[in-house]
């Protein structure tokens, strides 16, 4: 289980002196092992600060530690951070390793975090949940006013969603091996590039990559 899920902590920060267009990703293990930190702006002077690690690359258990030392002692971002004040914090835990087998039963639906449907390579699962809870609720009714299967909610979801979650979910896999040692990590991001990294994070899989992993077997 630890190595599927990540527990993540975030503060919302108000005060800050930072690019409202740019989102930052910093990566290491460090700051955020088997994970990454964030700083996404919200407004001028307002951004969510986080960090998401996975307790099997982590020396400590100890979450809220790695984001205070985000916050207040890595070499670039605490610069960043510096006059920002903290407003709020939440802290949750999410699945990382892709769908669950089978969402659907004789009387049941599962829709986002309770059904894996994250965004392995980036930890997005709102998109998805609003897209599966839609399809949910329609079929849902259909079972009711025509007598659908509810087996139609998963062949509809897999049809919008199933490739990206897909990917991401080998992707993630596949970066396990990087993702122990900062130095091969560098190394993996400077071979994928930028318009490598792009289609990572979207979830999509580089031409190149996508080769390898199928000879890998990921």
């Amino acid at each position: 289980l630890t190595k599927n899920v990540a527990i993540n902590y975030q503060y919302v920060m108000n005060g800050l002196e930072i690019e409202s267009n740019v989102t930052q990703m910093f990566m290491g293990g460090s700051v955020a092992p088997g994970g990454y930190a964030w700083i996404i702006p919200k407004a001028r002077s307002v951004a969510n600060v986080g960090i998401g690690f996975r307790v099997g690359f982590a020396k400590s258990r100890r979450g809220k530690n790695y984001l205070d030392y985000f916050v207040g002692r890595h070499p670039i971002a605490s610069q960043k951070l510096r006059n920002g004040a903290i407003q709020t914090m939440i802290a949750d835990i999410l699945p990382v390793d892709g769908a669950t087998s089978r969402t659907y039963s004789e009387s049941c639906l599962v829709a986002g975090d309770s059904a894996g449907m994250v965004m392995a390579t980036n930890g997005g699962g709102i998109p998805t949940a609003m897209v599966a809870g839609r399809i949910a609720g329609e079929v849902a009714a259909d079972h009711v006013l025509k007598h659908t299967p509810l087996s139609d909610y998963e062949a509809r979801w897999k049809t919008v969603l199933g490739e990206e979650l897909r990917a991401s979910a080998r992707m993630r896999r596949f970066a396990d091996a990087f993702m122990r040692h900062d130095r091969a990590l560098d190394l993996a991001m400077l071979l994928l590039g930028t318009a490598g990294i792009k289609k990572v994070v979207t979830c999509k899989i580089p031409g190149g990559l996508e080769i390898l992993l199928n000879l890998l077997g990921y």
